[in-house]
Parts: C-alpha cells; structure tokens; sequence
C-alpha cells in the first residue's frame, strides 16, 4: 500500500528569518517612546483639570467630562477658530480628551498599536508617523464639521493602524506567513470594525478616523521599516524627524498657553 507523505518543506527564505528574529528581539524590549507618549497624554489631561478654572471641583475637572468651552481653551480643534487661522489645533486637539474613559480607551489602542509600531519603525518614526496622522486626521475632519469642537488621539491610533497594515501588505513577500497574517489578516478587521462603530454612534468624529488612517498608511510607505531590511534612517533625518515633533508639539502648547492665558505671547 502506497503511503502519501507529506511535502518536504524547503529552507525558508533567509528574509523571512531575519524579519522574524528582529520582531521578536524588539517586542522584547521595552516600548519606551509607546510609555513616554502616554506619558505625555495624562500629563495634559491632569494638567488641564488643574490649571483650567471652572466650576466644579479638580477631582471632576479632571476624571469627569469637560465642557467645550473649556476644550477649547485647552486646544481642542473648534473649526470656526481654525478657519481664522488657529491652525495649530489641529495638533494640540490630538492631544486632549474628553474625559478618562476617552483617555483610556485611545490610551489601550496606543499601547498595542504603539508597541507594534516601535518594532516596525522605531522609536522616532513611530512620533513622527502619530503626530503626521494627528494632523491628516484633522485635516479631513475640518473638511465637513466647521460648527464641531473635537478632541482626542483617535485619528493618531488609527493612523498607527492604517501604516501597520500598509507595511504588512507592502513587505509580504518579506514577511513569513505568521508575521503576514498579523499585519493583515489579525489588523484588518479592526479597521472595519471601529469604522462601523463611528458610523453608528453620531458623536464620533470618523473623518478624523478615515483622515488618519489614510495618513498613516501613505506615511508608512514613504518612511520605510526597520523589521524587513534593517533600515534606518540617515542620522540627519532621524534628528529632522525627533526636532519637528518637538517643535510641532511646542508651538501648539506655546499657543494653547498663550489663548488660555497661561502665558505671555510666543
């Protein structure tokens, strides 16, 4: 009796090796610049509960829900202020939240999206890819709600997602089957997903979504990764791309300080 064996499998492509140990060296290390950015959003959150006067008591101010107004003062995008010309909400609003659960739940999704994208692009590219998407998200959001105050990390996240998938997709042939399926087919339905829940739920903002998403995968292609081919960055670049987010980051705060009365003029 004939006996079917199975196919004998080849040596794998020497790429999709060297693609799989560098993930699973870099997962293993600390997400520094993934905690620092979140860092950085309680960090505004708790500093605008406290410095921000209204009402209520701190503890609310800075657990509970903030009224627009007081967004607003803190750099939210309002898109009547940033037709006449407060552009810089369109950076500062991607950095405040509503309240805790806004803050927590786009603090989770930074957290593994985060972590991923440290592995993929590195610490630097991974602020320059958030902050470019941050923007692009509002950008499109601004297209369509003039009259809307709207703040929040969510067009960043989406962002991270959209250049995840789109390096996933443009490297598979350099990525073995697992490493593809994560970057695809585990990442993709999530997309659809939230994209569903902020056509459902009136109060999302899902052009900021869609405009981030979009940026991010657009950014990925250009940036390039550090996971298939090693690639990094001239030093040049990489000190370019870490002095722009700071500067970016800095003249948004200066101005929110400065309309919030914080501060004198920049």
């Amino acid at each position: 009796m004939d006996t079917l064996e199975p196919p004998r499998r080849g040596p794998l492509p020497k790429a999709w090796l060297d693609a799989e140990r560098r993930f699973i060296v870099r997962l293993a290390q600390p997400p520094r610049a993934t905690v620092v950015l979140l860092g950085l959003l309680i960090a505004i959150h708790v500093l605008g509960g406290v410095l921000v006067p209204s009402d209520s008591g701190t503890w609310q101010r800075i657990f509970g829900l903030r009224p627009a107004e007081i967004m607003v003062a803190l750099g939210a995008r309002d898109g009547a202020l940033v037709a006449e010309g407060e552009v810089w909400r369109l950076v500062s609003s991607g950095f405040l939240h509503w309240d805790v659960a806004h803050l927590f739940m786009n603090g989770l999704a930074l957290w593994g999206l985060g972590r991923l994208c440290e592995v993929v692009f590195g610490p630097v590219r991974f602020f320059w890819l958030f902050l470019l998407c941050v923007i692009g998200g509002n950008v499109l959001s601004q297209t369509a709600h003039v009259e809307i105050v709207s703040a929040g990390a969510s067009g960043g996240v989406f962002g991270l997602l959209g250049a995840l998938v789109a390096f996933g997709l443009s490297r598979r042939a350099s990525l073995s089957p697992p490493l593809r399926e994560v970057f695809t087919k585990q990442l993709f339905p999530w997309i659809l997903l939230n994209l569903g829940i902020g056509i459902l739920l009136p109060f999302i903002d899902n052009r900021a979504h869609i405009g981030g998403l979009v940026t991010g995968a657009v950014v990925a292609l250009v940036l390039g990764d550090s996971l298939t081919d090693d690639h990094r960055p001239w030093p040049w670049a990489t000190v370019a791309m870490a002095l722009a987010f700071g500067l970016a980051v800095g003249w948004a705060g200066s101005m929110v300080a400065f309309h919030a009365g914080f501060g004198a003029a920049p």
